[in-house]
């Protein structure tokens, strides 16, 4: 868990948070990971337990990077031509880009 979520549920500020958190794996590798968390109260509202779901996101994660460098390898392309370029989209043949 996040300790800004923990601060900001003990005082009452919001009652659940949904982020993103690397975790290290026993065996040194990084797992991302989903988190869902919920603080407990009693009747009264005093904070019982926090309640956490965490979802291996670790695959998705790493295509996200994957498409990134290709946007940025093709940008790169893109942006170093010096003739004019032309990107037409190939369903629906509009220009996508002049």
């Amino acid at each position: 868990m996040s300790p800004r979520f923990i601060q900001r549920a003990s005082s009452g500020e919001i009652t659940h948070a949904e982020f993103e958190k690397q975790y290290y794996h026993k065996n040194g590798h990084i797992v991302w990971g989903h988190v869902a968390s919920s603080l407990v109260r009693d009747i009264i509202g005093a904070p019982l337990y926090f309640i956490s779901h965490v979802k291996d996101i670790t695959e998705r994660k790493s295509l996200e990077d994957q498409l990134q460098a290709s946007k940025d390898f093709s940008e790169n392309i893109i942006n170093s031509i010096t003739d004019n370029l032309i990107v037409v989209d190939p369903s629906t043949h509009e220009i996508v880009q002049a």
